[in-house]
């Protein structure tokens, strides 16, 4: 059948939507005399909304994950006017000092925000997302009749046997599928309850994914591959923070050089220092079901050949069944596998034929509970999957807890089963110095800003790449043969070559983005280099060539960047109803996180996301230079003429590139 237009309602809000929002502020004031003011003001604002999504309004609305939101602002603010030119009446009482006016704020201000999104019935109950119901798969065991000649067998009693003719375990295989749908979403639990009904019982489990049905970790398809079917399960769990610590202090003075009043200096200076840190968490929590699976009964994947079983009857002789233990390879048990078998040994479960649970027991994933499982059970390597991640995160680990110190590069590159990533933490200094001077009618605006931007993370020595590689000044000779660099090429030009594992010649060089060929001519197109290569890929010339490991020696630290940002207007009146004004300014503006924090697994994993867009970690402050100039004329005293005319230049512009 086919959805028609009759089966549609139009509706004038969006379905299950709902929103509720909680704000409060309190604001404390105190003032010792008239000059002094002291402020502490909170913010705090709550939201608690469903998300609602296009591909869910037809017909699954009620599946809309929820978000919860929480914002806090707190600020503390003191105000000191030490002295001013002008009493409360409006009296002159300083017209006579140098100094006219004088004061200072200082500004202390934290704030956060957290936000999580979820199922709106699972929340942080991982394992229910993707939970369909109990699969319990009947295994039974393989028997092969073997009739070519006598084999020689020891048995447990140290006994040989010369045997023929006889039947041998050779492994196992699932039979039958048995299935109770679960309760934590019920529609799934119905899809799969229909093929059962109608199609009767499945022997695998990939029988009844063949059939139509659904698994663990599986969800209903799109309709029209567009929206959502009825019951369809929204399957992710994701988590943020952001944290904002900065504190400001300026002073602002007046000044009367040799006591004019007509001239005028309004002098500010300042300094802020600021603190950003940022964390997120995302967890693919319904597709668990189908990692589980793989990272069990790994080390019980053979029988134990070196152990046979004989059947016998009552007097002891040998009837005709050899079987075999199960081989327990120890170095081959995942991380999660050992720490489920734990915690079913611990509480008592028993396995498929209804014995207790040993080290040596197979574990159907499919037939435990979701209360059985926790995210802690899984190593971070588990989770990330070689770069096929089922999680993300910085800041978390990879369980969800906030990780509220920093660890470094070196302890993700060797803790396979913490993998810790360290939170977006970027620290941002200023200064400012501003003179307002006044000339009677001209006024002339002058300062400069010096800002000091520290990304703090780590980056790639060579963003080219990721593993230490030589430069000219350090390639004396390849195999034995001295070469004789051109002159036109640097020291510090990176070498490239036709192997990079065993090189016989230099292909290339490049110096920062520019590429050259082994003569050290400029070229274009860096491909010419890999068309000169044994593989057809570039080659650069590696420091270790048989150790390719990612090691901390690819990295240094952010290169703290500092600027310099004058800026300058000039206006002054032509006549009474007309101004010129001119002005240069220098802005900054910092990268944002999304544009240049990179987790170390996008180096880690780099082989796996070869095609990949990546933020750049060395990406500095956009710096944006104006020029203007202008006139205005008021016309009569409701209308007026504007001319003006401007010119920007903008550097460190944020754009996108291929790295070779």
């Amino acid at each position: 059948t086919f959805t028609k237009q009759s089966d549609m309602n139009q509706v004038y809000a969006r379905p299950d939507a709902q929103r509720h929002d909680f704000g409060g502020r309190l604001k404390l004031s105190f003032s010792p005399n008239d000059r002094v003011s002291i402020d502490l003001i909170n913010n705090f604002d709550y939201t608690k909304r469903r998300i609602s999504q296009s591909n869910n309004v037809p017909m699954n609305s009620s599946e809309n994950p929820v978000q919860q939101y929480q914002f806090i602002n707190s600020q503390f603010k003191l105000s000191h006017q030490v002295f001013e030119s002008h009493n409360n009446k409006g009296e002159s009482i300083r017209d006579s000092n140098l100094i006219s006016r004088l004061s200072y704020i200082i500004d202390l201000n934290y704030q956060q925000s957290n936000s999580e999104v979820s199922n709106f019935r699972h929340r942080d109950n991982f394992f229910n997302y993707g939970h369909v119901g109990t699969f319990e798969t009947k295994r039974v065991p393989i028997y092969t009749y073997v009739s070519d000649g006598q084999t020689k067998f020891v048995d447990e009693h140290g006994n040989e046997r010369n045997l023929q003719d006889y039947v041998e375990l050779s492994g196992y295989r699932d039979s039958l599928v048995g299935f109770s749908a679960g309760e934590a979403n019920p529609a799934l639990g119905e899809y799969t309850s229909f093929f059962y009904d109608k199609l009767g019982d499945s022997r695998t489990i990939q029988d009844l994914i063949s059939r139509g049905g659904l698994v663990n970790g599986q969800n209903i398809p799109l309709l029209y591959s567009l929206y959502a079917n009825p019951g369809t399960v929204y399957g992710n769990y994701s988590k943020s923070f952001q944290k904002r610590l900065s504190a400001t202090a300026s002073t602002m003075m007046s000044l009367h050089p040799h006591k004019n009043k007509r001239i005028r200096h309004d002098i500010e200076f300042g300094i802020n220092f600021q603190q950003d840190i940022s964390g997120s968490y995302n967890l693919n929590a319904s597709r668990l079901w189908q990692l589980m699976p793989l990272l069990v009964n790994s080390h019980l994947q053979n029988i134990d050949r070196s152990k046979p079983l004989f059947s016998t009857d009552d007097n002891g002789r040998f009837t005709d069944t050899i079987s075999y233990p199960t081989y327990v390879n120890a170095e081959a048990q995942k991380n999660f596998d050992a720490n489920l078998r734990q915690k079913l040994i611990a509480d008592g479960h028993v396995d498929m034929n209804g014995e207790k649970v040993t080290s040596s027991s197979y574990i159907d994933i499919n037939a435990l509970q979701p209360e059985v499982f926790s995210i802690d059970m899984f190593s971070a390597d588990e989770l990330l999957n070689n770069g096929n991640p089922y999680v993300s995160y910085a800041g978390f680990d990879h369980t969800g807890k906030r990780t509220r110190q920093r660890y470094g590069m070196q302890k993700f590159l060797t803790d396979k089963a913490f993998r810790p990533i360290d939170a977006f933490a970027p620290i941002t200094a200023s200064a400012w110095l501003q003179d307002k001077l006044v000339l009677k009618t001209l006024i002339i605006r002058a300062g400069i800003r010096v800002e000091r931007y520290d990304g703090n993370q780590y980056v790639l020595k060579d963003a080219y790449s990721i593993y230490p590689i030589k430069q000219v000044s350090e390639v004396k000779q390849i195999n034995g043969n001295l070469i004789d660099h051109p002159n036109s090429v640097s020291d510090n030009y990176v070498v490239y070559v036709d192997d990079a594992k065993n090189p016989n010649s230099i292909v290339g060089y490049r110096d920062g983005a520019n590429w050259y060929d082994q003569n050290g001519n400029p070229i274009s197109d860096p491909s010419l280099l890999a068309n000169q290569s044994t593989s057809g890929r570039i080659q650069p010339m590696l420091v270790d060539p048989e150790n390719q490991e990612l090691t901390v020696n690819s990295f240094k630290k952010f290169e703290t960047q500092n600027l310099f940002l004058p800026r300058i207007s000039i206006s002054f009146p032509l006549n009474t109803s007309s101004l010129f004004f001119m002005s240069y300014d220098k802005l900054a503006q910092n990268p944002t996180a999304g544009q240049t924090f990179l987790p170390y697994t996008s180096y880690y994993y780099l082989q796996s996301n070869l095609n990949s867009v990546l933020p750049n970690p060395e990406l500095k402050a956009r710096v944006k230079t104006e020029y203007n100039i202008g006139f205005s004329q008021a016309i009569g005293e409701k209308a007026g003429i504007k001319i003006s005319a401007a010119y920007a230049n903008v550097v460190n512009d944020v754009n996108q590139i291929r790295v070779e």
